[in-house]
This record gives structure tokens, sequence and C-alpha cells, in this order.
């Protein structure tokens, strides 16, 4: 699965569009850290 995604990815992004992941325990355990992740992202 993880092979599989990263070759998705790169696919996306020959298109324009960035993946960010991210996994139940950081949902559940970084809510905080995650969201300055996504908004970091946003920004660039």
């Amino acid at each position: 699965a993880f092979e599989n995604n990263r070759k998705r990815d790169q696919v996306l992004l020959t298109h324009g569009v960035r993946t960010l992941r991210a996994t139940d325990r950081h949902l559940t355990n970084e809510p905080v850290a995650l969201i300055a992740r996504i908004a970091q992202s946003l920004r660039t």
C-alpha cells in the first residue's frame, strides 16, 4: 500500500496536486501539529 501511495502521489504531483498524509495517531494525539502542517502546506 505504501509503495502504491507514493506512486499515486507522484502522478498527482505531475498534475500540480500535492498530497499530505496523516494517520489516526496524528489526528487523535497530535491535532494541533497536524493543523500546523496543513497550514504550512497551504502557505507554500
